[in-house]
């Protein structure tokens, strides 16, 4: 078995990161169970009011951002084994693209149902990614038929009790969780669904997943909002 640096690089990285990103946090005060809002956004938190000034770069630095140990904990242990089995089979550019896209588009859903609410963490992402699983199983053959289908039952099972729980407890963001899930089934659709391509062919498949992502950036942020400077 190769090692992790080898295998899964990308799930290597982000995890480092998000503990990096943590730790950082401590260091300067912040709380270990409940770190303030101005913590939060001191780090890279989003807040709709903040994206509306321009800085749009939020919608990705606040995936590395957790509101307490707990918070940062279950999205480590989630990405770790969700996003490392993802890597290993079908590629750490596939993990990448949907990682990054999923928190991007996670986000925009965040800020299009939240207002004036301060929200972190990779749950989007980490939700593109369990999307992006279930498409990705149905279409790879390699797997026997009765071992897709329990996996596939237990990725829905926890995506059911993830978002059931953004429904009971109000600090959990349904609206990121629920829209990087459905951009991670789309993703999944248009990766997998044809096995056998080409290098150009992946190519092509990969530009359009980020292009679609642009245009729904695009469209949520007009141009004088972009273009706009701000600080905290």
């Amino acid at each position: 078995m190769k090692p992790v640096w080898k295998s899964a690089p990308v799930t290597l990285i982000v995890t480092v990161a998000f503990v990096a990103v943590f730790i950082g946090m401590l260091i300067v005060g912040a709380d270990v169970i409940s770190p303030s809002a101005t913590d939060v956004l001191h780090f890279g938190g989003m807040l709709d009011a903040f994206l509306e000034k321009g800085e749009w770069w939020r919608l990705f630095t606040a995936s590395f951002v957790h509101g307490g140990i707990i918070h940062a904990a279950a999205n480590v242990l989630s990405l770790w084994f969700l996003g490392r089995l993802f890597e290993i089979r079908y590629g750490s550019w596939n993990l990448l693209l949907v990682y990054l896209s999923g928190v991007v588009v996670a986000g925009l859903g965040s800020y299009f149902f939240n207002v004036f609410v301060v929200t972190c963490g990779a749950s989007g992402g980490i939700m593109a990614i369990a999307g992006c699983t279930i498409p990705a199983l149905f279409f790879d053959r390699k797997i026997r038929s009765g071992d897709r289908n329990v996996q596939i039952i237990e990725l829905v099972f926890a995506i059911l009790l993830n978002v059931g729980l953004g429904f009971y407890l109000t600090v959990i963001d349904n609206a990121a969780h629920l829209t990087g899930l459905f951009w991670g089934f789309l993703v999944g659709i248009i990766i997998f669904s044809q096995s056998k391509l080409s290098a150009s062919g992946k190519l092509l498949k990969s530009t359009a997943i980020v292009v679609l992502m642009v245009l729904i950036f695009m469209g949520r942020f007009p141009e004088n909002t972009l273009t706009a400077t701000g600080t905290m």
